[in-house]
């Protein structure tokens, strides 16, 4: 435990051996921060235990939304990779399990040295994320990509997408 404590002394400028050794505890402080960003939105979200194919739940209306989330700590670069299959604890002999489309409805990817999640509802395994300009210019970004995507997945009817913008009425999403 000292010694977690001791490397994580500096989150999240912690050296690569610190990262890798404690990378579970990685993972969770990306939840908790996804976990953190929704309820400051106003979504009542969990954070689920281990052996699931999901991280969090949220509830939005009557529906509960499913989301993975993978962390990075990030580097010096703008742009970083995710992976989106299961951890180390989901590989079979023959490699790494895949995930199944109906496993989740999002996923968020989390670049803690950012600060930044950014979210998708794609069933592609592989992203590059790099932090939008229009993210440092809205502090709503995030938020706006969040609730967008719930639209597309269908968590949201078009009224409760633009009440939630604030311009109930207007056409169609726009998934700035």
């Amino acid at each position: 435990m000292i010694a977690r404590q001791i490397a994580f002394r500096h989150f999240p400028h912690i050296d690569k051996d610190a990262a890798s050794h404690f990378g579970c505890h990685i993972g969770l402080i990306g939840e908790h921060l996804v976990a953190a960003r929704l309820i400051s939105w106003g979504y009542n979200t969990i954070v689920v235990g281990n052996n699931l194919p999901y991280d969090l739940i949220t509830e939005v209306g009557h529906q509960t939304v499913r989301i993975q989330v993978k962390s990075k700590l990030g580097g010096n670069g703008d742009s970083w990779t995710f992976d989106l299959t299961p951890s180390s604890a989901g590989r079979t002999k023959d490699g790494p399990n895949r995930y199944a489309r109906t496993d989740f409805h999002l996923a968020a990817l989390v670049v803690l040295r950012m600060g930044y999640v950014s979210f998708t509802a794609s069933a592609a395994r592989s992203f590059e994320v790099r932090i939008p300009t229009a993210r440092m210019l809205d502090p709503d970004y995030e938020r706006h990509q969040f609730e967008a995507l719930l639209f597309d997945v269908g968590a949201l009817s078009k009224e409760q997408f633009h009440a939630l913008r604030g311009h109930v009425g207007a056409p169609g999403p726009d998934h700035t």
